[in-house]
């Protein structure tokens, strides 16, 4: 992945995020990190299919996915259920599909996979190779991570 087709992925987390939160979102400073870096529980990956091997992994700890999908869904809960993952399932597939008609439109061709979740457990053998560049957002039910992860050979 190109560093040039991260700014359409923040972009696109900021505006879905606000949209279907109805909350303030902040994002902070692109970093690049060491996988052993990634924090949270609760994972989902969309790879790129024009890209092998290259990805953005949405990842967050319990409470933020908790939270998130109470306003995703309109009801809270003690834990993560099926609905509750699919939420934060289609919660990426909106980030990556706007990400992707944005670049499209810059004259890219891009499509994406759906949205998998992951166990974090497996974001090193996921991710090994591969720089990864992330994104930490607030918001108003806790923080989330964009990462990138690119291709450096």
């Amino acid at each position: 992945m190109n560093l040039d087709y991260i700014e359409p992925f923040v972009s696109s987390t900021v505006n879905v995020l606000r949209a279907v939160l109805h909350s303030p979102v902040e994002p902070g400073n692109v970093s690049l990190v060491r996988v052993q870096e990634l924090d949270g529980q609760v994972s989902v990956v969309i790879g790129l299919r024009d890209l092998p091997g290259e990805s953005v992994i949405l990842n967050m700890d319990i409470g933020s996915a908790l939270g998130i999908c109470a306003v995703m869904n309109g009801a809270s809960g003690a834990d993560l259920d099926t609905a509750g993952m699919d939420a934060i399932g289609e919660l990426a597939n909106m980030i990556a599909g706007n990400a992707i008609t944005a670049l499209n439109e810059r004259g890219f061709a891009f499509s994406v996979q759906p949205p998998a979740s992951i166990e974090y457990a497996d974001l090193p053998a996921l991710t090994k190779g591969l720089e990864v560049f992330q994104v930490p957002v607030a918001v108003g039910q806790g923080r989330l991570t964009v990462n990138f992860t690119i291709r450096t050979n």
